[in-house]
């Protein structure tokens, strides 16, 4: 059986991870949020266990990413539902979000953002320039 203070402590580092703090009490005692953190934007769960059936999988497939150097990502689709879950390391995360944000670049999807946030930010820029000439 695994102490409180693992389990705990591992909440903790999760949360901490995404510049939060562990929920005192999480789960349905909780006054914060059912939440494992008190992040504002994330509903982390944690889940302590000496196995999770999944990770044997990530391992299987870490080994086989090795060999052709590249970082192991596991998705996970389920018939009926469209798109799909992700399984990385925390370590890869980073790694895995530009590979998504430069497959959108290529895409066109961020490019089109960014564009809408340039142009914002132009205009903006234009008629703060605008105003600060009427006001000498």
């Amino acid at each position: 059986m695994t102490s409180r203070g693992t389990w705990k402590s591992r909440e903790r580092q999760v949360a901490r991870t995404f510049g939060a703090e562990r929920t005192p009490l999480s789960g349905g005692n909780s006054r914060i949020s059912r939440s494992d953190s008190t992040h504002r934007e994330l509903f982390i769960e944690t889940k302590f266990k000496a196995k999770h059936s999944i990770i044997k999988l990530w391992d299987e497939t870490k080994e086989k990413a090795a060999v052709e150097n590249k970082v192991p990502i596991v998705c996970l689709c389920v018939k009926g539902r469209p798109k799909f879950w992700t399984i990385v390391h925390i370590d890869d995360l980073d790694t895995i979000v530009s590979a998504k944000l430069k497959a959108n670049f290529l895409k066109g999807d961020v490019n089109n953002i960014m564009h809408e946030n340039n142009d914002t930010d132009i205009k903006a820029t234009e008629t703060s320039r605008e105003q600060s000439r009427q006001d000498d």
